[in-house]
């Protein structure tokens, strides 16, 4: 019987120090014409954008202080993101049934393929790195947080295996509650 392996699960909170954004947008029909057969149903134009983030780590502590870089990807079209349901990656026990699994206290999902939008790598002289794939909308919508100063706190949710080490989520923090501007 094949032994399922040990999962955990940890959230790492980073302190945004500096951060730089590359961005690209062309047209997408550049291939060989010989190679035009797969790429013809694809959409004409493709956009990129990538932030690479500075920080500190601050929790879990035994990474306090840590260096560590973040790095953002669009990946895929926003509709490719939006069109994905989970149905379409969660286990079926052997009658096709969805199976679950119970964290604490909760049953939730049990994925195949995808299991996350990116992975975590730990460097052996202590630098963290986090790579995450996100559609192009909630990247640009980071780069504005950033710009704007409303994204100094990093929250990165982990799975950790035997063998890997993946993210499953990222959020921001805004500085404090907003004053609403009367009209």
């Amino acid at each position: 019987m094949k032994r399922e392996p040990e999962t955990s699960y940890e959230v790492y909170e980073l302190e945004v120090g500096t951060f730089e954004i590359r961005m690209s947008a062309g047209i997408r029909a550049t291939a060989a014409p010989s190679a035009l057969g797969g790429v013809l149903d694809q959409p004409l134009h493709s956009s990129h954008m990538q932030i690479d983030i500075a920080a500190k780590c601050l929790f879990p502590l035994q990474f306090e202080d840590v260096e560590c870089g973040v790095f953002l990807y669009s990946s895929g079209s926003d509709e490719e993101w939006s069109r994905l349901r989970i149905p379409d990656v969660q286990r079926k026990d052997e009658n096709g049934r969805p199976k679950y699994v119970e964290r604490d206290g909760e049953m939730i999902p049990e994925f195949d393929s995808p299991r996350s939008i990116g992975y975590f790598d730990e460097e052996p002289h202590g630098s963290l790195f986090f790579n995450v794939y996100l559609p192009f909308y909630l990247v640009q919508e980071f780069r504005t947080a950033l710009f704007l100063g409303h994204a100094p706190r990093i929250f990165i949710g982990v799975q950790r295996t035997e063998n890997d080490r993946l993210i499953q989520t990222v959020d921001y923090s805004t500085p404090g509650m907003y004053e609403l501007c009367p009209f």
